[in-house]
């Protein structure tokens, strides 16, 4: 069940001295880090989020550790630069002595300064520092609020893992079908010192991941099929921004229980980067992983897997596995709608 709200402690930290090779930088300010995280801006990491969870998930960051950040003085910066999960216990026990109420929380974040850092989330935590952009908080922010990385085809990328594969959701490789976004007035005179652009954004979280880890929240924009019947799906961005219920994911459940989901990804929202418009498939427990680029096992339990596309024109279709193939057959809405009509498919699988 996801708590509401789900409760992040945000600790801002100073090393000092900082480790070595450290990038010049000062901390952020309050406000702006306030903003970053929990600001009703529209470009918030709370924000995103509550707009990719269809409102299910409606994070609160709690920032604490003064105006300049916890000072940090005495703990050895160049020992935790590479230790994520350490130094996240340290910036903790640090705000625990200080004073600070670190319990009760649903997930913790440490943010440092100054940069680099072992920088990512462990489980329902994360260390942050200030070479961090919008989309990489995104993501990470997802692992803390349970989500597992989306997987896909190898495309044998150059120097990176080759299993995040999937463009169609936040929790694969960053990049792909982000967007700009213009710096807002309130970060005009603040120095986000990372190489690179800050103001970078990320695609929405699929459907399907957000079916796999919140199903019973999630369900009613869920519509379960079974083979041969038809039903329909909307763009998922766009009743993410009416606030409606409408269906955005159709899942049939296979024999022994993995399962294939559809989604309709339109430009729209924090999709404006997802072009052309596509009909995205996604599977859940239904591949094997393999092991990692080291040889250890992958923890992920019945992981999200990107199959493929169709493009939303009648007759288009993707076959999944022997026996299924999932085909566009409209893409007109069926019955009757007041107000403007979403982006909608029609979708079977046969």
């Amino acid at each position: 069940m996801a708590p509401n709200p789900f409760r992040v402690l945000i600790v801002r930290g100073f090393w000092s001295p900082p480790q070595a090779g450290s990038a010049s930088s000062w901390p952020w300010p309050t406000s702006f880090c306030r903003a970053v995280f929990q600001g009703s801006n529209g470009w918030s990491v709370r924000d995103y989020w509550l707009r990719s969870t269809f409102g299910l998930l409606n994070l609160q960051f709690d920032v604490e550790g003064g105006a300049a950040g916890l000072n940090l003085e005495g703990l050895d910066a160049n020992h935790f630069a590479h230790r994520r999960a350490e130094a996240i216990d340290a910036v903790r026990d640090r705000a625990r002595a200080e004073g600070i109420n670190v319990d009760g929380y649903h997930g913790f974040i440490a943010l440092t300064n100054p940069p680099p850092s072992n920088a990512g989330a462990d489980r329902n935590r994360a260390l942050f520092d200030q070479h961090g952009f919008l989309e990489f908080y995104q993501h990470e922010v997802g692992h803390v609020l349970g989500f597992q990385h989306a997987f896909g085809p190898d495309r044998g990328d150059p120097g990176q893992e080759t299993v995040y594969e999937d463009d169609y959701c936040i929790m694969g490789f960053t990049g792909p079908m982000g967007f700009t976004i213009p710096t807002p007035p309130e970060a005009a005179s603040v120095v986000t010192p990372l190489p690179g652009n800050f103001w970078q954004s990320g695609r929405r979280l699929a459907a399907a991941n957000l079916h796999r880890t919140y199903p019973a929240e999630f369900s009613p924009w869920v519509g379960h099929v079974v083979m041969n019947q038809t039903t329909f799906v909307v763009g998922s961005s766009s009743v993410a921004e009416l606030g409606s219920q409408l269906p955005v994911l159709a899942v049939l459940t296979l024999p022994g229980g993995a399962q294939v989901t559809a989604e309709y990804r339109v430009p729209t929202v924090d999709d404006r980067g997802v072009t052309p418009p596509a009909v995205v498939v996604h599977s859940i427990g239904l591949r094997n992983l393999g092991l990692r680029d080291d040889g250890r096992p992958w923890d992920e339990v019945d992981p999200i897997y990107f199959e493929g596309t169709l493009q939303p024109r009648v007759g288009a279709q993707l076959t999944i596995v022997a026996g299924v193939t999932l085909r566009v057959v409209s893409t007109e809405f069926p019955g009757t709608y007041l107000g403007p009509k979403p982006p909608v498919v029609q979708l079977r699988f046969v």
